[in-house]
């Protein structure tokens, strides 16, 4: 489990699940629905993403797969 503030990633063996974001419903995965970003959680929470919850994805995933060489 690699994370960065309210951001986490699951890593196994030479590959890394998706990044997403800790909300008050739990772990939340970006998800993209007609050009909308929203943050979805187990069981079916979900939320609209802000811009800086999407840039603060974005820049964590790019910098974990350019520190894990991906």
């Amino acid at each position: 489990m690699f994370t960065r503030g309210n951001c986490a990633a699951v890593g196994h063996e030479n590959s890394i699940g998706s990044a997403g974001l800790m909300t008050e419903s739990g772990f939340a995965f970006l998800v993209w629905r007609e050009e909308r970003a929203y943050l979805v959680a187990h069981g079916g929470a979900e939320q609209p993403a802000t811009d800086e919850q999407v840039d603060a994805i974005r820049c964590f995933s790019s910098d974990l797969k350019q520190a894990l060489g991906c």
